[in-house]
């Protein structure tokens, strides 16, 4: 069997460029954005204080047994994470109306729990493996305060978004060619335009 090599076209490669932008705008917004518009909720960027929270309370969106997420799992999300002053009844009753209103109120949750995470050294940013706390939290609060002298309540009070960054960078440093940074954004984007370029050969 001959191998040949695997070229893109324009629009491929238009494709591969508008992922890696979306990648390094949302790893810019990491660093600044207070608040994030979900379409029927505003949140702020998750913490690992937050993450202990949800898998404290048993929040199915953050559960690494795969169970299916309920109403009431996307409220305790939106209210852990609330930019507003609203509280009890009051904001529960808010919230059902704006997510049963919205067509994408599931999806724009998970992307958002999804980009939040996928960073996460040594991880394919799986949903359930990749947000399983006991898994990284640790390794983590370590790393960065060692690396860094922050103290634990720093830590666990910092957007996941940004520590995740810090940590690959840390592993650059102390590993140098033997680490790199991921790009799994681009790298998917990148990966599925190889299987339709290969599928037309």
């Amino acid at each position: 069997m001959a191998w040949t090599a695997v070229s893109f076209d324009d629009a491929a490669k238009a494709r591969i460029k508008a992922a890696a932008d979306l990648e390094c705008s949302h790893r810019l917004e990491s660093y600044v954005l207070k608040s994030h518009d979900l379409g029927w909720c505003n949140v702020r960027a998750i913490t690992p204080r937050d993450c202990i929270i949800f898998e404290l309370d048993e929040n199915k969106l953050f559960s690494s047994k795969g169970e299916k997420a309920t109403v009431d799992d996307y409220i305790h999300f939106a209210f852990i994470l609330k930019t507003n002053d609203l509280t009890g009844k009051k904001f529960v009753k808010n919230a059902v109306l704006n997510f049963n209103k919205n067509l994408y109120s599931i999806d724009k949750a998970k992307d958002f729990i999804n980009l939040s995470f996928v960073d996460c050294p040594k991880s394919e940013s799986k949903q359930g493996e990749s947000v399983n706390t006991g898994v990284w939290l640790a390794s983590l609060v370590d790393c960065l305060a060692s690396e860094y002298g922050w103290g634990i309540d720093q830590i666990l009070d910092t957007p996941i978004k940004i520590l995740f960054l810090q940590m690959q960078q840390i592993y650059c440093r102390r590993l140098g060619k033997k680490n790199y940074i991921r790009n799994p954004i681009t790298q998917i984007a990148r990966a599925s335009e190889l299987r339709k370029a290969m599928s037309n050969a």
